[in-house]
């Protein structure tokens, strides 16, 4: 087990002493945000997709750090890693949870990295995946370093922002697209010989296709739509979009896919007020704490202290209809094994989660309302019925 700092904070830190600890040198930083700026790691052992015995470490921010570490530290295991996060990290290796990640990926690494000047902190784990399809893999999630939240797309652009932001993007797809038609053109007019020249028109029509399917400017997505932010640095941001070519032609498409990046600058006028506070440090970044994204409560099941997590997977994130979560999963703060949560939502704020064993059948209902900050029902498993109520963290 060890503790590190993130690099960012440390760094600024040692160049203020530097100056002597000059008022001016300090006000130019805006204050490091203590609470989820140091980390521990915890060891997890298990067993990879070849049956062999593997060891990985995984960032543990909640062990004395306060609740923005415990907030961070809850997405990562609840949400990521499908297993209840240590109380605090301990010595020796942990067993992760069946079904999990683990079962199919080698090599798993986790790495922590201190973005936008100490105001956000980034998790990112790579694997290895053990099928033909994909060699390896890589997610990455930033959190507010003061609250622990998970930032997500949606938090970072104005509405208005967001649909120029969209056009921006499309424009400069579909110009890549046109260049890349083009170019097929030269080479089936050069083209030796009949394989070199039908291959040529092959992709150039799979680029006419997709340009007229995806990055025709009157077909823009309508509503909250994702831009597939990919990620982002104190320099820009990074957009993402799939290739043009499913795998059954994937040999065809020598584009790939699409990656633009914003120079942060240029980006500040598609920024939410909340998004300049993290890119810029301007305001006081107060944002909205209700999140599709990922929202956490805790409160008890009958008597019983229970710590539960709610999130929206995919476009669901983006729905216009106002938190609607898709999963989730919960565990007794006694015990901590993660039960996982089929999640069904229901009229209104109203939801019903299941609990379901290893063949898929109900073992217990929970049927809540959801109130603001407040999470109230009932947990009921054949005749038993425990009331619930839990508070948003």
């Amino acid at each position: 087990m060890t503790s590190r700092p993130l690099a960012g904070c440390a760094d600024r830190k040692r160049a203020s002493l530097s100056l002597v600890l000059a008022v001016a040198a300090i006000a130019a930083f805006p204050p490091c945000a203590a609470a989820a700026t140091h980390f521990q790691e915890q060891s997890y052992r298990y067993k990879d997709c070849k049956g062999k015995p593997g060891l990985t470490r995984v960032p543990v921010f909640g062990g004395g750090s306060g609740d923005a570490g415990t907030m961070i530290d809850n997405y990562i295991h609840m949400a990521f890693l499908k297993s209840a996060p240590p109380l605090t990290p301990g010595t020796a290796p942990l067993p992760v949870a069946t079904q999990s990640l683990f079962d199919r990926v080698e090599n798993f690494q986790a790495k922590v990295a201190d973005v936008l000047g100490g105001r956000v902190v980034e998790v990112s784990f790579s694997w290895n995946e053990c099928d033909m399809v994909v060699d390896s893999a890589a997610i990455a999630y930033r959190f507010d370093t003061r609250t622990g939240r998970l930032i997500a797309e949606r938090d970072l652009f104005s509405p208005d922002g967001k649909m120029k932001l969209q056009r921006l993007l499309v424009g400069q797809r579909r110009q890549r697209l046109v260049e890349e038609i083009r170019r097929q053109d030269r080479r089936i007019a050069q083209a030796k010989n009949k394989s070199d020249r039908q291959r040529a028109e092959s992709t150039k029509e799979l680029y006419e296709q997709c340009l007229d399917d995806r990055f025709d400017p009157e077909k823009l997505p309508k509503g909250d739509a994702p831009l597939g932010t990919g990620g982002f640095s104190e320099r820009g941001i990074r957009f993402e979009d799939l290739a043009c070519s499913a795998q059954a032609d994937a040999a065809l498409d020598e584009l790939g896919p699409f990656v633009n990046t914003v120079e942060v600058t240029k980006a500040k006028p598609y920024l939410s007020a909340y998004g300049r506070y993290l890119f810029f440090g301007e305001g006081d970044g107060t944002v909205a704490a209700d999140s599709a994204t990922a929202q956490f409560f805790h409160g008890k099941v009958g008597d019983v202290p229970v710590t539960l997590y709610l999130g929206a997977n995919g476009l669901d994130a983006y729905s216009e209809r106002r938190l609607k979560f898709n999963t989730g999963a919960y565990f007794y703060d006694k015990y901590r094994t993660l039960i996982p949560l089929a999640v069904k939502p229901q009229s209104g704020t109203d939801y019903v989660f299941e609990e379901r064993d290893a063949v898929e059948k109900t073992t217990a209902t929970f049927e809540v309302k959801l109130d603001g900050s407040s999470l109230h029902g009932t947990w009921r498993s054949g005749s038993k019925r425990l009331a619930v109520a839990a508070k948003r963290q």
